[in-house]
């Protein structure tokens, strides 16, 4: 028989893409939801009949019937709600990024710690066939030693800034917010060490509607093996939703870009090894973290303080991120 879980969801806008997964789980039993925009909350419950409504977001968190809480609230009240959940010891899948600070990654680290609850994120991209078959790859040598990676994330969709709840936000974080993904990405595929960063940006695609931050942040990471990531979050960009990555090794180079796909060897360089059919299933992320949290194996304890250890380290470079930014700016 399949252990069921209980699963509250706080927010309502990625969040339902997250409860339409979750109604379909073998592994789920009862949903709660909250979301500010109460007018919303039972708008859903039209469409899904069996979750609970919560009038507040504290019944979550004292709710002792649920074991994990599905935070999809807004960047600045990811910590607030992720802090809560650890303290009610509950587990945690949060939307990136995990907070916005160092002080409360410091805070949230030795929560979690004390506590000795779950938490993880919705890196996505590592879903992606395309990025699994790049993993295994580098895991086989087929790149030598890894020097040089360039990562591009360009969102293309500069009104939910100017228009949306980031622009509400002071200091909107878009490594924090976007370029987190490929940080975790390359961190999961290459397993580096961060060493030291130097950022730049702009806000010339925003700069006329008011809003102060940058919408456009190039960095390069230094790892402990010399190895340079060129990582740039892009909002502005007159494009697709899109991410670029290109992988430059001693003996081979990766290219994933908006519709290229494929990988060089040293043994015939002008030979392009193309990947076709790039899948992403994104609804496995969360799917497979219930999975290793009802697990009673030992190997999937271990992928679970894995995951966290990854969190933590993939939002620890993104505020060095920011961090390097600010100093830039005075």
């Amino acid at each position: 028989m399949n252990r069921k879980i209980n699963i509250g969801v706080i927010g309502l806008g990625i969040g339902l893409k997250h409860l339409s997964n979750l109604m379909k789980n073998v592994n789920v039993n009862q949903i709660f939801v909250f979301d500010k925009n109460k007018h919303k909350s039972y708008e859903e419950k039209k469409k899904f009949k069996n979750i609970k409504i919560c009038k507040n977001e504290n019944d979550l968190f004292k709710n002792n019937n649920i074991n994990l809480i599905c935070v999809c609230s807004y960047d600045n009240f990811h910590f607030s709600h992720v802090k809560k959940s650890i303290l009610s010891k509950k587990d945690i899948f949060v939307e990136k990024p995990l907070c916005l600070k160092t002080r409360e990654l410091k805070i949230i680290k030795t929560l979690v710690k004390k506590n000795n609850v779950n938490i993880s994120s919705n890196f996505v991209l590592r879903q992606n066939s395309f990025f699994k078959n790049l993993r295994d790859k580098i895991k086989k040598g087929f790149f030598g030693k890894i020097y040089l990676i360039e990562a591009n994330y360009n969102y293309g969709r500069l009104d939910k800034i100017t228009k949306g709840w980031r622009g509400r936000i002071r200091n909107y974080s878009v490594t924090s917010g976007g370029g987190i993904h490929l940080v975790d990405l390359v961190k999961h595929l290459t397993e580096k060490k961060f060493h030291k960063v130097i950022s730049e940006g702009n806000n010339i695609s925003i700069k006329n509607k008011g809003l102060k931050f940058p919408d456009c942040v190039s960095s390069i990471i230094r790892f402990k093996d010399s190895s340079i990531m060129n990582l740039t979050s892009n909002f502005g960009s007159i494009s697709p939703h899109h991410h670029c990555l290109n992988i430059f090794g001693t003996k081979g180079s990766g290219v994933y870009q908006l519709n290229k796909h494929f990988f060089i060897s040293d043994k015939n360089k002008n030979k392009l090894l193309t990947f076709k059919n790039v899948q992403n299933n994104k609804k496995l992320i969360l799917k497979n973290y219930i999975k290793k949290i009802i697990s009673k194996k030992k190997s999937d304890k271990k992928k679970l303080m894995f995951d966290r250890q990854d969190l933590f380290e993939t939002t620890n470079i993104c505020l060095k991120i920011d961090s390097s930014l600010r100093k830039k700016n005075g």
